[in-house]
C-alpha cells in the first residue's frame, strides 16, 4: 500500500498534539513555599454539565457550612460537622490543584482568609485579586470563585490571579494589610458579592459597579462579559455612599486608591437577605465572561 505524502493531515494532527504538550518543563502553578499542596491528579476544567454539578455541590456545601457556623455562634459552641467554610474552600482549591495559604482574621483562631493563588508569567507585575465572602443567605458567590479559580486552572497569564475567600466582614482588610507587609502590589480587585442568578428577581443580569476611579475598569469588565456570555450586563458607577457599596470588600480597596469593581446580580441597595434559590444554569453561563474578565484584568494570555 502506498504510504501518505508528506503533509497528509494526519502529519498535522500529530504536530499540534505536539505543540500543545510542548514545553514539558513548565513552572507549576503551586509553590513549595506555600501550606498544602496540590492534588496528585491532574485537573481537568469542567464544562457543560459537570460545571453546574460542581456549582450546585458547592453552593450547597457552602450554605451549610455557614449556616452551621450561625448556629454555633448563637448558642456559643465550638461548631461540629459539618466542616467550616475555610476548612470546604481550602479542600476544594486543594482538589483544584492550587497550593493554599490560610490567614486567621481573629485571636482565637477560628476563622481564616483562605487563598489561592495563579502565578503569572510576569512575576513583577502587579497581582489581580478575585474574592468573595461565604454568608448564610448567600453562597453564591463563594461557589462562583471556586468555578473561576477551576476555569481558569490551565491558563498562561501575565499577572499573577490572587483568588481568596475572606472571612467575614473584616477579612479583605487582613489581606490587604498583609500585602503591604509583603510589599505586594495590585493592578486591580474584583469582589464576586450574590451572583445566584435566580429567575424570581425581576431583573437578571451581572453588574459591574465602581466608583469613579475604577470606572474604566467596570466598563472594560462588562464589554468583555458580553463578548462571552448569554447572561445580560451592565455597569454602574457609584459613590461609597450608596448603601451597599462600602459593605463590599472591594470597598477597602478603592479606599486604598487601588480600582476595584464589585459583581453582583443586583444594585447594592437590593444584596440584602436573599431567599431565592440559586439558577444553577445561569450562574454556569455567567462563568465564560467572568473568565474573560479575569483574563483581560490580568494581562492576557500568554
Amino acid at each position: 500500500m502506498a504510504q501518505p505524502p508528506h503533509g497528509f493531515p494526519e502529519d498535522e494532527r500529530v504536530d499540534e498534539a505536539a505543540d500543545e504538550s510542548f514545553p514539558a518543563s513548565d513552572a507549576p502553578s503551586w509553590s513549595a513555599m506555600h501550606a498544602g499542596g496540590p492534588s496528585p491528579r491532574p485537573f481537568a476544567p469542567e464544562h457543560g454539565r459537570e460545571l453546574r454539578a460542581a456549582l450546585r455541590a458547592d453552593v450547597e456545601r457552602f450554605a451549610r457550612a455557614a449556616h452551621n457556623a450561625t448556629e454555633a455562634a448563637v448558642e456559643g459552641r465550638v461548631p461540629a460537622a459539618p466542616p467550616p467554610v475555610h476548612e470546604v474552600a481550602s479542600r476544594a482549591m486543594l482538589d483544584a490543584g492550587r497550593a493554599i495559604v490560610r490567614e486567621p482574621v481573629d485571636e482565637e483562631l477560628s476563622t481564616w482568609n483562605v487563598e489561592a493563588e495563579q502565578l503569572g508569567m510576569d512575576p513583577g507585575a502587579p497581582s489581580l485579586v478575585v474574592g468573595a465572602r461565604c454568608l448564610e443567605s448567600d453562597a453564591s458567590g463563594a461557589a462562583m470563585l471556586l468555578a473561576l479559580l477551576r476555569a481558569v486552572s490551565s491558563a498562561r497569564l501575565r499577572r499573577t490571579v490572587r483568588f481568596v475567600l475572606f472571612a467575614g466582614a473584616t477579612g479583605s482588610a487582613h489581606f490587604l494589610e498583609r500585602l503591604d507587609a509583603e510589599g505586594a502590589s495590585v493592578c486591580a480587585m474584583l469582589s464576586l458579592a450574590r451572583l445566584d442568578l435566580a429567575r424570581s428577581r425581576r431583573t437578571n443580569h451581572v453588574l459591574f459597579v465602581g466608583s469613579v476611579r475604577s470606572a474604566s475598569v467596570a466598563r472594560a469588565a462588562r464589554d468583555t462579559f458580553r463578548a462571552s456570555s448569554r447572561i445580560p450586563a451592565r455597569s454602574l458607577v457609584l459613590p461609597s455612599w450608596v448603601p451597599g457599596v462600602a459593605s463590599s470588600d472591594h470597598a477597602v480597596f478603592l479606599r486604598r486608591g487601588l480600582p476595584a469593581v464589585m459583581v453582583a446580580d443586583a444594585a447594592p441597595w437590593r444584596l440584602g437577605h436573599s431567599t431565592d434559590v440559586p439558577d444553577v444554569d445561569r450562574m454556569a453561563a455567567a462563568v465564560p465572561g467572568l473568565v474573560a474578565v479575569i483574563v483581560r484584568l490580568a494581562g492576557g494570555r500568554v
